[in-house]
Order: structure tokens, then sequence, then C-alpha cells
């Protein structure tokens, strides 16, 4: 299970100060993620128990305290370099790495629930055409 790690406020840092939260995050044992030891107790309960579980706590909790801006986890520290993110948040863009071609990888999640697919990829080729801008 990958380990988030969620940073705050990030409308109201700097760059630097977010690449600093970013790299620390990086180089922090997963042990000492502020959400290792509730995923390790998630882990050894039946999945359907988990998405109850997981639906109170959204419920309950202001999205705006439990969510951040970034969130950065440590799947690209595996072996694995693409999966598809389940989350409740609407939108998701995830950068795992570059490849061996020294080509960015660029993924984009929206749940269809809340944004329209029509409006889906108007959005993504927007955002294409400005990276290929750059």
């Amino acid at each position: 299970m990958p380990i988030t790690y969620v940073i705050n406020n990030v409308d109201l840092l700097s760059e630097e100060e977010i690449d600093k939260k970013i790299h620390q995050a990086s180089s922090m044992p997963i042990k000492d993620f502020p959400s290792f030891n509730t995923l390790k107790i998630m882990s050894s309960i039946p999945n359907l128990i988990q998405k109850f579980l997981l639906f109170i706590y959204d419920f309950l909790n202001d999205p705006k305290e439990r969510d951040g801006s970034i969130c950065i986890n440590n799947i690209g520290k595996t072996y694995v370099n693409s999966f598809i993110a389940e989350s409740s948040r609407t939108v998701i863009f995830s950068f795992p790495g570059i490849d061996q071609n020294n080509e960015s990888l660029l993924t984009l999640t929206i749940n269809h629930y809340v944004i329209d697919g029509k409006l889906t990829c108007a959005f993504a080729d927007d955002i294409k055409k400005k990276l290929e801008s750059l």
C-alpha cells in the first residue's frame, strides 16, 4: 500500500519551500511518515471494512483539513512504473518519473462522477499543449 505524504497550504509556500518539503519527504524513512501506523493497521483489515472506515473518515472530516494540494507517495521507490490512483479527490496528477528514453511520464486521473468526460478530455488536451510548448 503506497504511503502518501500531504503538503498542506501549498498555495502559501514559495517554490523553494515546496521543493524543500518534497525532498524531506522523499528522504524520510517510511516508518516516519505521519500516516504509517494508521496504514499498517488498515492493511490488516478486510478491504470492505477499510472502504467503510475511509467513507466515515471522509464524511466526518473537512476536506481542507485532511487533504493537501500536493501528495507525495513512495510508489516511485518500487519496481512499479504505473498505477491507477484510487482517491476521493476529483483530479489527481501523478509524475512517476522519467523512462529509459529520458521522456517524462505524467498521469491524470479524474473522477467522472464529478467532471464530465468531454470536459476532462479538453482539460487533458490543454495541459498536453501547454507542457509541449515549454
